[in-house]
């Protein structure tokens, strides 16, 4: 009777610590970044002419606001590809700010720049062992009349940069279409797997 309890217990203080961590853990991570960035930021006094909490990310964001309109005309073009030049000529911190600029331009350019069609599975690099990968279209011309398949273009990409990866040709046949957006599939790229879409509802066929 009292180990039921105890274990009852138990299993209803692990219950509570599955709910409570991530939310807890979330507004914490939150709360430490929001100090962060506002104390990172001193509040311009001609931009803003307050102090108190939030006025650093204000001014942050109004800064921003200025360098993007300031970049998208002719001058402001310029100053940014020189800049671009220098950064990435400058020891370590070329490093850094190649880095950064790549997971920025994956999240944001990849998805035009590509002609990713789909996101598919397939067994690679052997049976029992699956990939994620992009369809770019049919494989046509000497490929499709050697092999005589019906061939698919799939493009495999490396993590957590896919702009890098492999090119395979497999018969359709062998190739599973997903349900995800290509969006949705580069963040599961590039996360490692730890962003994971969420599940179709309704069994939602794919094909």
């Amino acid at each position: 009777m009292v180990r039921a309890v105890v274990k009852k217990i138990r299993n209803y203080f692990f219950a509570g610590v599955i709910v409570l961590l991530p939310l807890v853990s979330s507004l914490y991570i939150f709360w430490v970044l929001f100090r962060w960035l506002d104390n990172l930021v001193e509040t311009p006094v001609n931009l803003i002419p307050w102090e108190g909490p939030g006025a650093g990310i204000i001014s942050a964001v109004i800064i921003i606001l200025i360098t993007g309109v300031l970049a998208t005309n002719l001058v402001g073009k310029k100053i940014v590809y020189l800049a671009d030049i220098l950064f990435t000529r400058v020891p370590f911190i070329r490093n850094i700010y190649t880095a950064i600029k790549q997971l920025l331009d994956t999240f944001t350019n990849l998805e035009k720049k590509t002609s990713f069609k789909r996101v598919v599975m397939l067994e690679y690099p052997r049976k029992g062992c699956y990939v994620i990968g992009f369809a770019t279209g049919d494989s046509r011309g000497e490929p499709q009349i050697k092999t005589n398949e019906e061939l698919m273009s799939i493009f495999i990409p490396t993590t957590p940069n896919p702009t890098s990866g492999i090119l395979v040709m497999v018969p359709k046949q062998e190739i599973t279409f997903l349900a995800m957006t290509v969006e949705e599939g580069l963040k599961f790229v590039v996360s490692g797997g730890v962003v994971t879409p969420e599940l179709i509802q309704n069994n939602k066929e794919v094909g």
